[in-house]
């Protein structure tokens, strides 16, 4: 299933594109994979914290009480 695109379009002076364009062209990108990268970090930079839905969760009681020790014998396994 693919996800609709959408266009994005702006304008930049003379040097902010050159200086892209060398940038891309460097690391083998084209302009569209420069845009598309430079568009996902500057999303993941700005987005605020509190709407993360990871950050939301809230603590889960369990029902039988375990040390952190415990958890890293189980996960590491031996003693740490």
């Amino acid at each position: 299933m693919c996800m609709p695109m959408k266009v994005l379009q702006t304008e930049v002076s003379e040097d902010i594109y050159e200086g892209f364009l060398l940038t891309a062209r460097r690391k083998k990108l084209t302009l569209k994979e420069a845009l598309q990268q430079a568009v996902l970090l500057w999303t993941a930079q700005n987005y605020p914290v509190e709407a993360d839905p990871f950050l939301q969760l809230k603590p889960v009681k369990f029902r039988v009480a375990v040390s952190a020790d415990e958890i890293d014998r189980a996960l590491y396994g031996g003693s740490r």
